[in-house]
């Protein structure tokens, strides 16, 4: 066949060709993948309660209130007899650079009492962050729920001190007759800035939404700490059922999630990925 050396001379580019195709495939995958571990985030916990213990997590402080923290097969309770103060946290440590972000969410439910609380605005339950796994020492950080009275709020250490609306009847339940309301998801932000984490909480409920103000958590960037729930420091110095009017408060899905630096990791990827291209590519 006279065209039989024509393309025997043709084979070689040709598998070439496929050749380069199959790298730029290899390239393009390569890409996705690390684009999208790019934005991959890291769960340091994730707990729903469903398998009936409280493994993993630290309570204050006796064998009684121990008990304040129970697992009942699909969530967990807080006891309305949990006094000012009390800390229930996961054992999951993590740390926070510069630029990094991270994320403790939980879903609450509310048993009120039907009866008004002994005096409003005082912290309820809320978020815990320590960097110690002894309750009692080192730094405690918290943001709180408050009874407002007519409605659910935030409670803050500064100027405005409270913040956020949410009536009760939004969240199902008639604050004279009390009863259980619907679950409230809450996610907390944890950043850093000026040296120190700072924590900020958005509310989601039936009726909306509500974004607290940032405040300053007083923990210095690359501190180890443990994240969980606290009724936080309460000038009544009682317990929730008391000073917020909650037989209980119900907590589910809890979870902490830590998102790494993007700048950074985009710069390492996009230039090891132009790097293969260049080498798979141009060879």
């Amino acid at each position: 066949n006279i065209y039989a050396p024509q393309q025997a001379r043709c084979l070689p580019g040709i598998i070439k060709k496929k050749e380069k195709q199959k790298m730029k495939k290899t390239a393009i995958l390569l890409a996705c993948a690390m684009i999208s571990g790019i934005a991959s985030a890291a769960v340091v916990v994730s707990d729903d309660f469903d398998d009936g213990n409280l493994d993993g997590w630290n309570q204050k402080w006796t064998a009684s209130q121990n008990g304040l923290f129970s697992n009942t097969g699909t969530s967990a309770n807080m006891s309305g007899l949990a006094e000012v103060n009390y800390h229930a946290f996961n054992t999951a440590g993590f740390s926070l650079s510069a630029g990094e972000i991270g994320y403790v969410r939980s879903d609450y439910q509310f048993d009120h009492t039907g009866i008004a609380p002994t005096a409003v605005n005082q912290n309820a339950i809320g978020f815990l962050l320590t960097d110690t796994l002894d309750w009692w020492n080192g730094v405690n950080a918290t943001w709180s729920l408050v009874n407002r009275g007519a409605a659910v709020g935030s409670r803050l250490p500064v100027s405005p001190w409270v913040e956020g609306w949410v009536t009760w009847g939004n969240l199902g339940i008639d604050q004279n007759v009390g009863g259980v309301g619907t679950w409230v998801d809450i996610e907390w932000e944890l950043t850093v800035s000026g040296g120190t984490y700072w924590g900020q909480a958005t509310v989601n409920h039936g009726g909306g939404s509500w974004t607290a103000t940032a405040q300053d958590l007083g923990i210095a960037e690359g501190t180890t700490v443990y994240a969980g729930y606290s009724t936080g420091w309460n000038g009544a110095g009682t317990n929730m059922l008391t000073s917020a009017s909650m037989n209980n408060v119900a907590v589910d899905n809890f979870e902490v999630e830590v998102i790494p630096e993007p700048a950074t990791l985009g710069l390492l990827g996009l230039s090891s990925l132009a790097l293969y291209i260049r080498r798979k590519i141009m060879s």
